[in-house]
């Protein structure tokens, strides 16, 4: 906002000084031609107003190239900025698929965290119960054994 507000009062004082100054150059030059015109000026003096034309019109001349040089630099600034401001919305789109990516990957990596802590407590249940079954087994076994040295066959 603040840029576009200087932008606009800039272009406003561009406009109000060439007015200004075109309005004073038609009067000079409408004083120059007065004098000119007029029979009762001496000659020295026409030449002086000759002179004073000239030179007018190598300001405006002037100033013209300078208002030129002047425009193409605010264009080209102009042109910068709204490069610039281009390639940052690039960034920043840039930046919020990256970060969605990211989420994405981190959701991803939770989930196969969670297979794999539920795996490794599947696998431990797993092995508890075959503890469990190898001790019922070899409790079996032996009372199997104790039986047969009391002369009670299995």
């Amino acid at each position: 906002g603040t840029l576009h507000e200087v932008l606009a009062q800039s272009h406003l004082h561009c406009q109000k000084y060439k007015q200004i100054r075109d309005d004073y150059h038609r009067l000079l030059f409408k004083r120059a031609s007065s004098i000119q015109s007029s029979k009762a000026v001496p000659s020295a003096a026409k030449a002086v107003v000759d002179n004073i034309q000239t030179r007018l019109h190598q300001e405006v001349a002037e100033r013209e190239a300078e208002a030129a040089l002047y425009s193409a630099r605010l264009y080209e600034s102009e042109r910068q900025l709204s490069d610039w401001y281009v390639e940052k919305r690039m960034l920043e789109q840039h930046i919020a698929r990256l970060r969605e990516e990211v989420a994405q990957r981190d959701r991803l990596d939770q989930e196969i965290e969670s297979c794999v802590c539920g795996l490794f407590e599947r696998m431990h249940q797993l092995e508890l119960a075959n503890e469990q079954l190898r001790s019922q087994l070899a409790a079996d076994g032996e009372e199997g054994w104790a039986r047969q040295g009391e002369g009670v066959g299995p």
